[in-house]
């Protein structure tokens, strides 16, 4: 089976909490959707699974939402995802109405659930026992640590914060920052279109005459530039050796 790679902690942590909890449940073969209650932190993206006695003190934190994990298997229906979250109606829920970290988080969770969903083809047990049944399955890559570690890294800012971060600069000076939604539409495209999971960040440079200019960088077992045309990627084992490649970036911004 192939290894899925996973890039944020939190979510190799919420797959364990969720494996803790599904060999808890009865195993119901006949019953074709499953609704698991969870308590998902808006913050950061944590999942807790409720038990039959909750914490009062998460129960009343604002930073906790109660949502619910729904589960099919794919034989079911086939043109929905085998995980998603739904609201207590069983609606869709909006991730964007998380914090952006957690959303990065639980979509991140969803992705790597239903990616394994489609190895499944026993309809006579539940995916989800079949997608947990090995952890060792979901490799937590740690490639992004040398990113967030730099001090050029600035987090979720937008573009006009990065502008005027970058205002009094030198030319050449950047900072690295989070994806805003429309680049995050772009990398979800991407990992759906070529079935895998990867992690991306914006790279803001001031360069000559006070332009700012930005790139997409994603990294999918080396560190690359987006282009759509993929004939012309090229593809770096560490990002420091990718930052070389970009025009004017020079001064890191601390």
């Amino acid at each position: 089976m192939a290894v899925v790679r996973i890039h944020e902690r939190q979510t190799f942590e919420n797959i364990k909490e969720f494996k803790s909890t599904v060999s808890a449940y009865e195993k119901n073969q006949a019953k074709k959707r499953r609704f698991y209650k969870v308590l998902i932190n808006k913050k950061t993206g944590a999942i807790r699974f409720e038990k039959e006695r909750q914490d009062k003190q998460d129960l009343e934190d604002q930073d906790i939402q109660t949502l619910y994990l729904y589960v099919h298997n794919p034989e079911t229906v086939v043109s929905e995802p085998a995980f998603k979250v739904v609201s207590e109606n069983s609606h869709s829920f909006d991730l964007n109405s998380l914090n952006k970290k957690a959303e990065i988080v639980v979509r991140e969770t969803l992705y790597v659930l239903n990616v394994k969903s489609k190895e499944f083809h026993n309809e006579k047990e539940r995916v989800e026992d079949f997608v947990l049944e090995n952890l060792d399955e979901f490799s937590l890559s740690m490639d992004q640590e040398e990113v967030l570690k730099t001090l050029a890294y600035k987090g979720a800012v937008t573009r006009s914060q990065a502008e005027d971060l970058l205002e009094e600069k030198e030319v050449g000076s950047y900072l690295i920052r989070d994806l805003d939604h429309l680049e995050d539409s772009v990398r979800h495209c991407f990992n759906v279109e070529n079935c895998i999971n990867c992690r991306g960040y914006i790279i803001t440079v001031k360069s000559q005459h006070d332009k700012i200019c930005e790139y997409l960088v994603y990294n999918n077992g080396g560190w690359e530039v987006y282009n759509d045309d993929l004939d012309y990627q090229q593809q770096f084992s560490t990002f420091s050796e990718l930052i070389k490649t970009i025009p004017s970036a020079t001064l890191p911004l601390k």
